[in-house]
């Protein structure tokens, strides 16, 4: 039996158990529940701690394949486009459900989307991401990733030796 926190806030509704996260919004619920089960916790919390500052945010982008992150990998280098990210397949968090891309949305309903790096609440964003164990993508100093946050349990190249070794769990998640 799972003990389940309620939290009721404006017009969404969430639940918190051991076992999962869910909350109203799909999107930010379908993205939410790809992440590594032991971030999605830190993610709803950071998440709802903006929400009782009137600050929405939505997962815009969470768990990638390695197909996906091939293809991203390959924009503005052998396919037409603008780089978005310099890791190749198995060197992104992103593949193992440990990192996320954030933007700001205009209300709970989300209607609209921002940029994080271009608003007056992108200090008070990054800040409490942070507070839950998040690096933010705009300290980075090789590829400046404003709307990027990724959960450092250990470095990139460890998790794909797990991940190619079968160290996963049933979901397939790599074990940390």
């Amino acid at each position: 039996m799972l003990n389940k926190i309620v939290y009721i806030a404006g017009s969404a509704l969430f639940f918190l158990s051991a076992a999962t996260v869910t909350m109203r919004d799909r999107y930010n619920n379908q993205r939410l529940r790809k992440l590594h089960p032991k971030i999605r916790t830190k993610v709803f919390s950071a998440i709802k701690e903006l929400e009782r500052k009137g600050i929405y945010v939505r997962i815009a982008s969470g768990f990638r394949s390695f197909e996906e992150q091939a293809r991203l990998y390959a924009q503005g280098r052998t396919v037409p486009g603008t780089i978005t990210t310099k890791a190749p397949p198995g060197y992104s968090f992103h593949n193992y459900g440990l990192a996320f891309d954030l933007c700001l949305c205009n209300s709970l309903k989300c209607s609209k989307c921002y940029n994080i790096s271009s608003t007056k609440y992108k200090d008070t964003i990054v800040k409490t991401f942070k507070k839950y164990g998040f690096a933010w993508g705009g300290d980075f100093k090789s590829f400046y990733d404003p709307n990027h946050f990724e959960y450092h349990c250990c470095d990139v190249t460890d998790l794909l030796k797990k991940k190619r070794a079968g160290l996963t769990d049933k979901n397939g998640y790599v074990k940390i």
